[in-house]
């Protein structure tokens, strides 16, 4: 027993390992295999990065506009002229203008300079090690990758400890859809909301499976994730919630009440709270969420902002909408993601009762009352701002609870081996079919994705080919892992929790 209790950490450890390094992989093929600035507001995003590592949190006001004027060094302060294409989708990226060098201070300008500064304190590092504005960009698309890929690692470990795990790993692999690891290959806070989010929920799920308590590790992942995800953005406490509000109803009310008494889990709900107050009054002194820059529909009606965003709660860029929202994906792709979201939805709705009911309406609320309430709150001010990105935590939450509400209903524990290798290699064609679109449409224009053999007028280190594969490597990399991984539980990798096969998180 003694020897099984040794080798215990080490499964863990193998496990949260093969998935950082699968969805690594995929990120970093984004990360390194597109321009500097391709992504949607990436230019400002790296200038804001690089000001508060020097430790200029806002900057001053621009006149005129909500931008601010920043100080980095004089080799990305050109950022915002990179993506030299943005919004012309027939053009490649070879128009893009050569990089500068130095470190010396320079004005820079950014349409972040308000936003909450964490998230790019603990990116913006690299640009305080070197003047070449490659290092920099790349660095910090790399920093982000790490980062992103670790907290999506930690909640499908955290995941892989329930006894629904069978089910819950195909909704997290469903909520990773292309835009999310785009996103992570690229310098914008949405990307941690997402996986800092996610790794929130499905650690709090854990802890509300079982009557111990959380452990100090998980108890400290609780409170790290938290923190991450409520100052990633300033909409992202919304977002913690409703996986509240979901984690209370699928919860007996005995056990949250042990959970409430609980001192490792009141000090983790301490720590979140006060980074949550703490993000609020940022946002409102700093006054981020009104700086946005205008958008079509200034002065509608809240009334009818509400409604348009509820008759249309899925937006295609919640799926993959890449550069700067001007090369959608494949529509087969798009039909993909849509087909896994009505699958669920229909399957739960068809099977849920009580609790699980409850808890699969709170999530169901959350990809189409929250965003059209927050859209029905700004549209006077800032137009119709809300794109589909913001709502991709939202969206996952959504897939994961419907996959954890059919587990739970379920008279089986268990998947068809035909029936998961044929989600996960769909998926796997999806991932590489829009990872081509993105190449397509910066190395040779446009989103034709038949195109990608012309001659390449911007390609990346290595040639456009290199990448391809890397990319198709990676996403079946990503999806072999998730198949094949185990119920943990059941192979009693949780040392000292014996009675962790109750974390069907019934009564």
């Amino acid at each position: 027993m003694e020897r099984v209790a040794r080798r215990e950490p080490a499964l863990g450890a193998r496990r949260f390992l093969w998935i950082w390094a699968a969805l690594f992989a995929l990120s970093i093929c984004y990360a390194l295999g597109t321009p500097l600035g391709s992504a949607p507001d990436e230019p400002s995003h790296i200038i804001k990065a690089a000001a508060v590592a020097h430790g200029e949190l806002i900057g001053t006001q621009h006149s005129g506009s909500p931008d601010t004027i920043v100080l980095v060094p004089a080799a990305i302060a050109n950022a915002q002229d990179w993506p030299c294409n943005k919004f012309v989708t027939s053009e490649p990226a070879s128009c893009m203008p050569p990089f500068h060098s130095g470190m010396a201070p320079t004005k820079a300008l950014t349409s972040a300079g308000l936003y909450n500064p964490v998230y790019y304190w603990l990116v913006g590092w690299p640009s305080l090690l070197s003047g070449n504005a490659q290092v920099i960009g790349y660095g910090m698309r790399m920093v982000s990758a790490l980062l992103i890929t670790a907290c999506l690692a930690v909640a499908f470990t955290a995941l892989s400890r329930l006894k629904v795990f069978w089910l819950a790993k195909y909704g997290f692999f469903a909520a990773l859809t292309p835009m999310v690891y785009y996103l992570a290959g690229s310098v914008n806070p949405n990307s941690l909301e997402i996986a800092a989010g996610i790794c929130t929920f499905a650690t709090l799920l854990l802890v509300a499976s079982h009557d111990h308590g959380p452990s100090k590790l998980e108890a400290g992942i609780i409170a790290a994730s938290a923190v991450l995800l409520v100052t990633s953005r300033g909409i992202s406490p919304l977002w913690l919630a409703l996986m509240l509000g979901v984690v209370v109803a699928l919860t007996p009310a005995r056990r949250m009440m042990m959970l409430l008494k609980n001192r490792r889990m009141l000090i983790a709900a301490g720590i979140a709270l006060v980074a949550t107050v703490g993000s609020v009054v940022w946002t409102l002194y700093t006054g981020s969420l009104g700086s946005l820059a205008k958008s079509p529909g200034v002065g509608s009606s809240p009334a009818v902002a509400f409604i348009s965003k509820m008759i249309s709660p899925v937006d295609p860029t919640v799926i993959g909408v890449f550069g700067w929202l001007d090369a959608p994906a494949p529509e087969s792709v798009i039909a993909v993601w849509i087909t896994f979201a009505l699958a669920g939805l229909v399957v739960a709705l068809g099977v849920a009762r009580g609790r699980n009911l409850v808890a699969l309406l709170v999530s169901v609320a959350g990809i189409g009352v929250l965003p059209a309430l927050v859209q029905a709150a700004s549209v006077r001010n800032t137009g119709y701002v809300w794109q589909g990105r913001y709502s991709l935590l939202a969206f996952g939450i959504f897939l994961i609870t419907c996959s954890v509400v059919v587990a739970r209903e379920s008279t089986t524990d268990r998947v068809s081996p035909r029936m998961g290798w044929l989600v996960v290699s769909i998926v796997a064609i999806a991932q590489t079919w829009s990872f081509v679109t993105v190449m397509t449409r910066n190395a040779v224009g446009g989103t034709n994705i038949f195109h990608i053999v012309r001659p390449a007028a911007w390609s990346p280190p290595g040639g456009v080919a290199l990448w391809i594969l890397l990319a198709a490597v990676a996403s079946t990399a990503v999806s072999i892992v998730v198949v094949l991984a185990r119920n943990s539980a059941s192979r009693g990798e949780l040392p000292g929790r014996p009675d962790i096969t109750s974390g069907t998180i019934r009564s």
